[in-house]
């Protein structure tokens, strides 16, 4: 049911240094979603590199310390 991904992948050595956040989707209307739900709680990603998104931008599935 995965319709869309966020990835975080840093940008340098130290935590501090920053991430850059990639969103793909299936189509526009997936990665928009996944893209309105990270940025309305960014939290989601807290201690993940990767969450799978369904079409309505729902966490399905995650990479990282803790899942969904």
């Amino acid at each position: 049911g995965a319709r869309a991904l966020v990835a975080a992948i840093p940008t340098g050595t130290d935590p501090a240094d920053g991430v850059t956040v990639v969103v793909a989707g299936l189509d526009a209307a997936a990665a928009r979603a996944a893209a309105d739900t990270v940025a309305a709680d960014p939290a989601v990603l807290l201690h993940r590199y990767a969450v799978a998104f369904d079409g309505t931008g729902r966490p399905l599935r995650a990479g990282g310390r803790a899942g969904p």
